[in-house]
């Protein structure tokens, strides 16, 4: 994809590392390969920034399927959900309804929701359990925090 686009500059192939990409794996590095993979699952940090690393790869090159010539919203979500297992994930990231709706990929095969109890679980650890009013005009937060002032008096915004 990357190359496409770079199709007017030369650049010479380099023949060993396009061995090493396209060819068998050694028995040992494809060792050394599972054991990090295993690491990542059994990693919640690790895992999480792999989740992360998915949402961000399905919302760039959602914006970037015509410069990479994916025709079907389809095509995109399974190259993510095999980038996805490459992460080291052993299932395909579960996205909630407004994510994949602002993502414009709502009813796309391949995307897989949250459950109405994980989205509830999101919803309360976003909020923080306390506050929630927040915004203009609004005193978001604890009610004992104080309320700030500049010099004339006034509350400041």
């Amino acid at each position: 994809m990357f190359l496409q686009e770079l199709h007017n500059i030369e650049i010479p192939v380099n023949e060993e590392l396009d061995r090493l990409f396209h060819g068998k794996m050694n028995a040992d590095v494809e060792e050394e390969v599972e054991v990090a993979l295993r690491k990542i699952q059994g990693n919640k940090s690790l895992t999480k920034s792999a989740q992360g690393a998915y949402q961000a790869f399905l919302g760039f090159y959602n914006g970037q399927m015509k410069r990479i010539k994916l025709k079907r919203k389809e095509d995109l979500v399974s190259l993510a959900n095999d980038f996805s297992a490459q992460l080291g994930l052993k299932e395909v990231p579960r996205l909630t309804k407004q994510m994949v709706g602002k993502m414009g990929l709502k009813g796309v095969n391949g995307i897989v929701l949250l459950s109405r109890e994980e989205e509830a679980e999101v919803r309360g650890r976003r909020q923080g359990g306390q506050g929630g009013q927040g915004g203009r005009g609004r005193q978001g937060g604890s009610s004992a925090s104080p309320k700030r002032t500049n010099n004339s008096g006034r509350r400041s915004r």
